[in-house]
């Protein structure tokens, strides 16, 4: 009964508040390209991500409304529409996430109906979105209300976002709406957020540069050109530079590693230390 669990409560938990620098949660991470380690984040680096994602990145105000079916089980879920829309005391939707894979539209019926301002999702979802939506569903929606749509958790890309501008257009949808980001989970989500109310910036390289680690400017129309969206600038208070294979710092257009040291950093791997230093 209940009371046998609140028995079980008052033995097992501690109801003391986290200090600054305690992990408060764990996140599994790939680092992009690795095996799945487990990463610790702390208090603090929750509350400064927190800070950065809300005043510097999306300028988050009292009337804002979230909307997200993403899992709470991955940090764009759990940091940027749980944990944040707490910390900054805003109302928020929630679609089941196996609900927005069946029913995209329903995404976008919630942002009209309940006049959400802000919801982000990877690439993929604004494609399923302009891929199942009707004209008949779209002239139904009213989306002037969403103000920024951020893109993360996958590769930008442009070509799927001005499609859903072109579908969604009819619904009031601005189009200067965009914001993607570039995070990991070891930095507990965001690091990188752009201007708020621009529009869809991108750069248009020569493919092969790529091999020759080389980011050349092309035209649009070039027959090798390859599109990436622009992620904007690091948050304040934050380092971000691209080195080569052996540590240098790299002149603007060479390709190579990012690294990144600021506030929301993590504790650390669990259990693999070495990792951990490097």
């Amino acid at each position: 009964g209940m009371g046998d669990l609140a028995g079980l409560l008052a033995r097992f938990v501690s109801r003391a508040g986290f200090e600054p620098g305690e992990v408060v949660c764990i996140q599994y991470s790939s680092g992009s390209t690795s095996a799945p380690k487990v990463v610790l984040i702390s208090q603090v680096s929750i509350m400064a991500n927190a800070k950065g994602m809300l005043v510097n990145g999306s300028e988050t105000k009292p009337h804002d409304r979230g909307c997200s079916w993403l899992p709470l089980y991955h940090d764009m879920g759990l940091v940027g529409f749980c944990l944040s829309p707490v910390l900054s005391q805003s109302s928020i939707d929630y679609l089941a996430t196996t609900a927005f894979a069946r029913r995209p539209g329903l995404w976008l019926k919630l942002i009209s109906d309940n006049r959400c301002t802000i919801s982000f999702s990877p690439s993929f979802g604004y494609d399923l979105a302009t891929k199942r939506l009707t004209a008949t569903d779209i002239e139904k929606l009213d989306l002037s209300c969403w103000r920024v749509a951020g893109i993360g958790g996958d590769m930008v890309r442009a070509d799927v976002l001005r499609a859903f501008l072109t579908a969604m257009a009819p619904a009031g949808l601005s189009p200067n709406v965009f914001m993607p980001s570039y995070g990991m989970a070891e930095s507990t989500l965001a690091l990188t957020f752009p201007k708020l109310g621009g529009p869809l910036k991108v750069d248009r390289v020569d493919r092969d540069g790529i091999k020759a680690q080389r980011a050349i400017p092309v035209a649009a129309d070039a027959p090798n050109a390859r599109e990436y969206g622009i992620c904007g600038r690091i948050f304040n208070g934050h380092k971000l530079e691209v080195r080569g294979a052996d540590g240098t710092v790299l002149a603007e257009r060479e390709l190579g590693r990012i690294l990144a040291n600021g506030p929301p950093l993590m504790t650390g791997f669990c259990h693999i230390s070495e990792q951990t230093a490097k």
